[in-house]
């Protein structure tokens, strides 16, 4: 569940009100995963134009963009119009599931 509720959607589905009684009911039978930090967004974002920009006016551009304000749409503009388009997205997908794996793993520490 969100910790502030001011983002929180209250036009749930009864589906979904189900789900939320459930897990205040029974909290020990759930996980909560968190969001990566912008820092850490920005740490895989740096790694990928250091490892895999070879284009050296691109990657100037890609850093640059992420010292800007809104930094993380600056970089998607960017890497969205250039040929490393798909090499980012499953970049991107395989640090997120690495990011869940250690959440999953932290899980399964803390029960044994």
């Amino acid at each position: 569940m969100p910790d502030d509720e001011d983002y929180f959607n209250y036009d749930l589905t009864p589906e979904e009100e189900d789900i939320l009684d459930e897990i205040d009911a029974n909290p020990d039978n759930y996980a909560e995963f968190t969001k990566m930090e912008i820092s850490q967004e920005h740490q895989i974002m740096q790694d990928f134009i250091d490892r895999q920009v070879k284009e050296r006016n691109l990657a100037e551009d890609l850093v640059n963009a992420l010292t800007k304000p809104k930094s993380l749409t600056a970089f998607k503009f960017l890497i969205d119009e250039s040929k490393y388009k798909d090499q980012w997205q499953e970049y991107r997908k395989g640090k997120y599931r690495d990011w869940v794996r250690e959440q999953v793993d932290g899980f399964n520490y803390a029960e044994d």
